[in-house]
């Protein structure tokens, strides 16, 4: 059964929103320290890369208007295949480089999905 593309960028941007969210105010040093919330973020990460591995696989020309589409894709594989490599410092500069602009890129993509409704 395929999966509605709207729901799946729906997904995308509540990860990414919660993946703000949990961070916060916290800086680096905090982070790093924390296995709750490095728990919490590799978590949306993972749902975030695997939503977007089924909206690549079934809808490419929505996947041609995210960015980073195949970094967090690939992210995502290093997350659950790699877990033991995961280096804290990287997983700090998506959050801070890329999470923004991938909540822009789905945000755009689902105000154009509610126009064509």
């Amino acid at each position: 059964m395929q999966r509605d593309p709207h729901v799946l960028l729906e997904d995308v941007f509540n990860a990414c929103r919660l993946i703000e969210k949990f961070v916060g105010d916290t800086d680096f040093n905090a982070y790093r320290h924390n296995e709750m919330l490095r728990s919490a973020v590799e978590r949306q990460f993972s749902i975030a890369g695997e939503a977007l591995n089924v909206i690549r696989g079934g809808w490419p020309a929505i996947a041609d208007d995210i960015q980073s589409i195949h970094a967090v894709i690939g992210f995502r594989n290093i997350l659950i295949h790699g877990y033991s490599i995961v280096d804290h410092e990287v997983v700090w500069r998506i959050i801070k480089d890329h999470v923004p602009v991938l909540i822009k890129d789905v945000t755009a993509l689902l105000a154009a999905g509610d126009r064509d409704e």
